[in-house]
This record gives C-alpha cells, structure tokens and sequence, in this order.
C-alpha cells in the first residue's frame, strides 16, 4: 500500500510541477504582448536643444509612451518627429498616432506613411509650459523600434542696444516731423 501511495504522490508533484511550468510559460508568452507603457522625463527642452531617443517594443505589444517635458522663454519655435525604424511591413504600428497635450490644450501630430515607413511630425510656435507626447499604436507582428527627434529654441529676446537705437530712431523721427510742421507754419 505504501508503494502505491509513494507513486500516486510522485505523480501528484510531477503535475503540481507540469501546472507551475506551463503558468510561468503562459506568463512569459503573455508578456511579449502585453502593454508597453513607458514615461519619459525629458527635462527643459530648451535648454537641451536637440532631443534624440529610441524606444524598442515587442510584437503585437500595445504602445502607450509618455514623453514629458517643458519649455521656457516665452514663445518657442518646436520641431519634432516620431519615425518607426525597421524597413520591413511586418514591424509596422497600427493606429500610429501622436498627441501634444500643454498648456494650449491638446494637439495631434501630422501622420505620413508610404510603403514601409511611418512619420508623425508636428512643427510649429508653442508657449512656454508643461507638456506631455503622447504616442499610441499596436505593434506588428515582429515588434521593432521607433525613433523620436524634438527640438525647440525661444524665440530671440531684442538686446537693450536694440531697443536704444529703436527709441533712438523714433525721436529723430518725431525731431523731423516737429521741423517741417514749424518749417510749413
């Protein structure tokens, strides 16, 4: 009896042990698609200058990157471009978008795709502020990576010797007018 209770215990742990190794597995495998969800603390961007990162996902993953960062000085000329790396159709990302949000509220970025590869770009005058990118998409059936390139610079500040010769000029201007207006009396 003791033989047959040692083998039916034997068993028992050979299954306990099969049921451990096939949930680490289904982990494993469900990890690969699970959601990628990143934040990205980039810093004063106009204090960088140029900005360049890549960020690398697992096939059929769901991307949900957050990219945070803020911008100083007034108005800001902003330039930047999200572009998928990876040449072949498999690695594309499905619903491949990309949204500003900051102090003006929320902006979508332009979305351009030929063939084989996927451009999101937005270029224009933003606020000085907080702001979040935002960029979402379902990746292909081989993963791959996307490449993302900001750059902002505040606008020129006028220097005092400019706003002297300014004010300069327009009292000659006014000394002018005052001359001829006696000059015509």
């Amino acid at each position: 009896m003791e033989g047959i209770q040692a083998v039916f215990s034997i068993e028992e742990n050979n299954m306990n042990l099969a049921i451990k190794k096939l949930a680490v597995a289904v982990a494993i495998i469900g990890s690969g698609a699970a959601a990628q969800a990143q934040v990205i603390d980039i810093g004063v961007l106009t204090d960088i200058g140029d900005y360049t990162h890549e960020l690398t996902f697992a096939a059929g993953a769901q991307i949900n990157d957050t990219w945070n960062f803020s911008l100083d000085g007034g108005n800001n000329q902003f330039f930047g471009v999200l572009s998928k790396i990876n040449n072949r159709q498999a690695s594309s990302i499905g619903n491949f978008a990309a949204t500003l949000f900051g102090p003006n509220g929320a902006t979508a970025w332009t979305y351009m795709s030929t063939n084989k590869s996927q451009i999101l770009s937005y270029d224009g005058a933003l606020s000085s502020g907080a702001y979040s990118l935002v960029v979402t998409g379902l990746a292909g059936t081989i993963g791959g990576k996307y490449a993302i390139e900001m750059n902002a610079s505040a606008d020129p500040i006028p220097e005092p010797e400019t706003y002297a010769m300014f004010l300069a000029g327009i009292g000659l201007i006014g000394t002018i007018a005052r001359r001829r207006s006696k000059n015509q009396a």
